[in-house]
């Protein structure tokens, strides 16, 4: 691929034919290009959102609309947040190509997931999917065996839902 994908481009490639959109993003040299992107399909899944609520809940109030408006925001925060902690994984498992490439990973990795984000269940099994995407932008960017790809995703994955856990379970206790 020799000319720019849309962010349509990116979306089909990225979800459909996520070799060959490794293979486009190796060459992509902007840095912000896939945080734009990430917080176009974030934004774009909004108001996607905001009619499933109010069909199913017959609530199309203006706070439904803050309310997600403010997970988006609040999503795209932890996002960031949660990138240099997966970038030390994918390190550790041997990934020495920089944080930009991790960053471009992870965010094009999750597509599939958001962009059916708005579908109810839907994404619970489409996560996998993103998950098996992710682990190819690994292996090719980052230039990563299969397992060592794995690795770097799924620990610093089993960690976060481990605190999870145990933040409940504190907070379940305190009560």
């Amino acid at each position: 691929m020799s000319e720019e994908l849309t962010f349509l481009g990116k979306i089909w490639f990225s979800v459909f034919r996520p070799k060959e959109f490794f293979d486009y993003i190796e060459e992509e040299n902007k840095a912000y290009s896939s945080m734009l992107y990430f917080a176009l399909l974030l934004t774009l899944t909004l108001p996607l959102h905001f009619v499933i609520i109010g069909f199913i809940g017959n609530d199309f109030s203006l706070s439904v609309f803050i309310e997600l408006l403010s997970n988006l925001i609040i999503g795209a925060i932890f996002t960031l947040i949660l990138l240099p902690f997966y970038h030390l994984f994918v390190y550790i498992f041997g990934g020495r190509n920089g944080i930009k490439r991790s960053v471009q990973i992870l965010l094009y990795g999750a597509t599939p997931t958001i962009a059916v984000s708005w579908i109810p269940i839907v994404p619970l099994l489409v996560v996998f999917y993103s998950i098996y995407v992710t682990v190819i932008g690994l292996k090719k960017l980052h230039e990563m065996s299969t397992m060592r790809a794995v690795l770097a995703y799924i620990i610093p994955f089993l960690i976060l839902v481990t605190l999870v856990i145990l933040s409940m379970t504190i907070g379940y206790i305190s009560i």
